[in-house]
């Protein structure tokens, strides 16, 4: 157990107190093409998911934007969501939102980010305001590489108790 006290502290110590990105390329969502980039300035988190109209993650038509205020213990981590949003990436897209109303708003606009925090868009729940995610996070080969946790069984991140236990495996790379 001390072992891997001093482990988790020195990870702790490789993680950037500047900011820093990491980046998630190109990947299937199950039901999107996705881009992840996680931008880390000392406590805050920013996570940008890029939705792609393509395979091949050319053609992007959405953002969905989380900022979070974190603290950090050895390797938890608390994510307390401060504002989510979503920015049409077209013309198009934005008339296809106001269309079904998404989250409520009928007045989209191309490249014009729409706060939505804590609303229900399209029966997803966004994070409210002071929600907190409670999960992990790993850094590998020397900072390179960072792994954060994602829900599994009875672990949802929703309370302390819940605390994501497994780290996705699909990471993200330094840029």
């Amino acid at each position: 157990m001390k072992k891997f006290l001093v482990l988790a502290i020195a990870l702790l110590s490789t993680l950037p107190v500047s900011a820093t990105e990491y980046l998630r390329s190109c990947y299937d969502d199950n039901s999107d093409y996705l881009q992840t980039l996680v931008n880390i300035n000392q406590a805050e988190w920013t996570i940008t998911y890029t939705a792609f109209e393509d395979r091949s993650c050319e053609t992007p038509y959405l953002h969905y934007e989380v900022k979070y205020q974190t603290q950090q213990s050895a390797n938890n981590i608390d994510m307390m969501a401060t504002e989510v949003s979503y920015t049409a990436l077209s013309e198009l897209v934005g008339e296809v939102l106001n269309q079904i109303n998404y989250c409520g708003f009928n007045n989209w606009k191309a490249f014009e980010k729409k706060v939505v925090t804590g609303k229900v868009c399209d029966e997803f729940q966004t994070p409210k305001a002071n929600e907190v995610l409670y999960s992990i996070f790993e850094l590998k080969n020397n900072g390179t590489e960072l792994f954060l946790g994602m829900p599994s069984g009875n672990f949802s991140g929703k309370t302390p108790e819940r605390r994501h236990q497994s780290l996705d495996p699909l990471g993200f790379t330094l840029q």
